[in-house]
C-alpha cells in the first residue's frame, strides 16, 4: 500500500499493462508456446492498446473496467485456443466462429471447456490488474497518463510505419485479425449470393446418357476413415456397410484438404472463374438436365448466413429440416425428406444429402439404442474413454443412416448411384489427448475420410468401362476438392473444360497432379 501511495501513477499503470497482459502470460502456462512465439504474440497485442484509450474518457476507473470487458473475451479466445491448439487464432478460426449456430456453441463449450491454470492465472492476473487500478486511480496523475497514453501511441505509429513491424504485428495482432478475416468471411458470404443468384454457367453441358437415372450425394460430418469397421479399425463400427461390401467399392486413400466444413465444401461444389467469382457445380448439373435437390440436417444459420446453406440454397428443391437450435434432430429424419425426392416426377435427380453424421457433442447424435461400446478404451482415463466411445456409437449411426440410404435407392430399381463421404475426419485421442478437428493441428485422423460407392445393377449395365475400372482406383491417392470432376464421371455429365485427370473415375487420372491443385 505504501508503493500504492507513493507511485500510484506507476502502480496504475502497472495495472492497466497487466490488463492488457493477461492473456499472454497466461498462455505461458499452457505450455505450447515457444519464447518466440510467446513474445510476438505480447507485440501484437500491444498495438490494441491504443483502441482501448478512449474508453478512458469515462474516467480512470470506468476506462479500466469497460477495458477489461472489451478485451477479457479476446484475451480469452486467444488464450482458448493456444490452450486447445497451440496456435494463434487464424482466418478459419473467424470464419468457424460466424457459421457456428447457438446450438453447436454450447456443445462446443460442454465439451472444451476446463477451468484448467492457464484460465485460473488469466482470472486472476485480470483481477489483480484491476485492483491496482481501483487502488492508484483517485492519486494518480492525470497529466502523467495523458502524457503516456500519447506517447505510447505515437510509438505504436511509428513502428507501425515501418513495413516488417506492421506485417508482424498485423499477423499477431488478434483484433486485427478478427477484423481483417471478417470483412473477407462477409465479402465472401456476398459473393456467394450472388453466384447463386446469377446461376451462371460459362459453357454447353451435356448429359451422355438419355432415360430415367437419380444420384445421391451424401456428405457426412466429421467421420474418421480409421474408426470404420469397414475400412479395418479393430471395433465393428459399420455392421451394416461391411454386411454391403461386396456391392460396395470402399476408396481406401482419400483425404480432405481442409479439417473444417466450411472450406472444403467451398472446395468441392464451386471454383473461381477468371474474375474470381464464385461458380456454383450445381449450375451445370442442372443445365445437363438434372433437378437438383439439396436435403440438410445442418442448421443454415450461424452467427450470420452460412456459406455452405447459401451453396444449398442453388438447388432447384431444397430442405433444412435442422432450424430450430433447441431440438436435437436426426439424421433418421432426413430419410423422409429423400424418400419424397425419389418418388418426384424428375427424370433425371440429383440429390445432396448434408449430415449431422459424427458432429460433436458425439452422444447426441445416436438414439439410446445406439449406446453399444463401453470401457476397452486402452489408455485413456474415465472422462477421454467415455468420449472415445461416444464416438465409436456415433459412427456406427452413421453406418446405419448410410445403408439405409443404399436402401432406398435402391429399391427404386433404375440407374443410380450413391457416394458417401464425409466433409472431413475427426482425431478422437488417436494422437494425443485432444478430441475434434482443427487446421491448427492437422493430424491425418482429421483428414482422411471415407468414399464410398454403392452402384444399382441398371448404373452396372449401361457403365461396364467404369465399373471395370475402379477396382484398379481403390488405393489411388484422391483430394476431396477434386470430387465434382468425378461426379461427372459418375453422371456422365460432359464439357470442354472437363478435366478427366482430377477424376478418380477416370482412367487418365493423376493423383499426383490432383494432390497439387484439387483441379482448380
Amino acid at each position: 500500500m505504501r508503493f500504492i501511495a507513493k507511485f500510484p501513477s506507476a502502480t496504475y499503470l502497472a495495472g492497466i499493462t497487466l490488463l492488457f497482459a493477461a492473456p499472454f502470460i497466461a498462455a505461458l502456462f499452457t505450455g505450447k508456446l515457444s519464447c518466440g512465439e510467446f513474445f510476438l504474440l505480447l507485440y501484437g497485442g500491444l498495438f490494441s492498446i491504443p483502441l482501448f484509450l478512449p474508453l478512458f474518457l469515462a474516467g480512470r476507473r470506468a476506462g479500466a473496467v469497460l477495458s477489461a470487458i472489451a478485451a477479457a473475451p479476446l484475451g480469452y479466445l486467444l488464450l482458448f485456443y493456444v490452450g486447445l491448439y497451440g496456435a494463434n487464432v487464424n482466418g478459419t478460426t473467424v470464419f468457424v466462429l460466424f457459421e457456428t449456430n447457438w446450438a453447436e456453441a454450447q456443445e462446443y463449450a460442454a465439451g472444451y471447456f476446463r477451468p484448467d491454470a492457464p484460465t485460473i492465472v488469466f482470472a486472476l492476473l485480470t483481477l489483480t490488474g484491476l485492483a491496482a487500478v481501483f487502488a492508484a486511480a483517485k492519486n494518480s496523475s492525470g497529466r502523467r497518463l495523458l502524457k503516456t497514453a500519447v506517447g505510447f501511441t505515437l510509438a505504436a505509429g511509428l513502428l507501425l510505419a515501418i513495413a516488417p513491424a506492421r506485417q508482424t504485428a498485423l499477423k499477431w495482432n488478434v483484433i486485427s485479425i478478427i477484423g481483417l478475416e471478417s470483412r473477407s468471411y462477409f465479402r465472401c458470404l456476398q459473393d456467394y449470393k450472388a453466384a447463386v443468384a446469377r446461376k451462371t454457367v460459362p459453357e454447353p453441358v451435356r448429359a451422355m446418357i438419355s432415360g430415367q437415372e437419380t444420384h445421391v450425394l451424401v456428405l457426412g460430418e466429421s467421420l474418421s476413415r480409421a474408426r470404420m469397421g469397414l475400412y479395418g479399425y479393430r471395433r465393428p463400427t459399420t455392421p451394416d456397410l461391411s454386411k454391403l461390401a461386396p456391392q460396395l467399392f470402399a476408396f481406401d486413400a482419400v483425404y480432405s484438404h481442409h479439417a473444417h466444413t466450411i472450406p472444403v465444401v467451398m472446395e468441392m461444389l464451386s471454383y473461381k472463374d477468371a474474375a474470381g467469382r464464385p461458380v456454383m457445380w450445381l449450375d451445370y448439373i442442372r443445365k445437363a438436365g438434372f433437378k437438383t435437390y439439396w436435403l440438410s440436417n445442418q442448421q443454415p444459420r450461424g452467427v450470420t448466413d452460412n456459406v455452405v446453406a447459401v451453396i444449398g440454397r442453388g438447388a432447384d428443391y431444397r430442405s433444412f429440416i435442422n432450424t430450430d437450435p433447441a431440438v436435437n434432430t436426426s439424421d433418421e429424419q432426413l430419410l423422409r425428406e429423400l424418400d419424397n425426392a425419389l418418388n418426384a416426377p424428375s427424370e433425371k435427380k440429383f440429390i445432396v444429402l448434408h449430415l449431422m453424421g459424427a458432429h460433436t457433442a458425439y452422444k447426441k447424435r445416436y438414439p439410446g439404442n445406439f449406446d453399444i461400446f463401453k470401457g476397452d478404451c486402452r489408455n485413456l482415463d474415465p472422462q477421454q474413454c467415455a468420449v472415445y466411445n461416444e464416438y465409436d456409437n456415433a459412427v456406427v449411426y452413421c453406418d446405419h443412416i448410410a445403408a439405409r440410404i443404399i436402401g432406398l435407392v435402391r429399391r427404386r430399381a433404375i440407374n443410380s448411384s450413391v457416394l458417401y463421404l464425409s466433409d472431413h475426419g475427426e482425431d478422437v485421442y488417436d494422437t494425443g489427448n485432444f478430441f475434434g478437428h482443427a487446421e491448427a493441428l492437422n493430424t491425418r485422423y482429421m483428414h482422411d475420410v471415407p468414399f464410398i460407392l454403392w452402384l444399382s445393377d441398371q448404373y452396372r449395365v449401361k457403365n461396364p468401362k467404369l465399373v471395370k475400372l475402379l477396382p484398379g482406383q481403390l488405393h489411388k491417392p484422391y483430394r476431396t476438392d477434386s470430387l465434382i470432376y468425378s461426379l461427372f464421371d459418375l453422371l456422365n455429365i460432359k464439357f470442354d473444360a472437363f478435366r478427366p485427370q482430377y477424376s478418380l473415375f477416370n482412367p487418365a487420372y493423376n493423383p499426383a497432379l490432383a494432390a497439387q491443385t484439387g483441379g482448380k
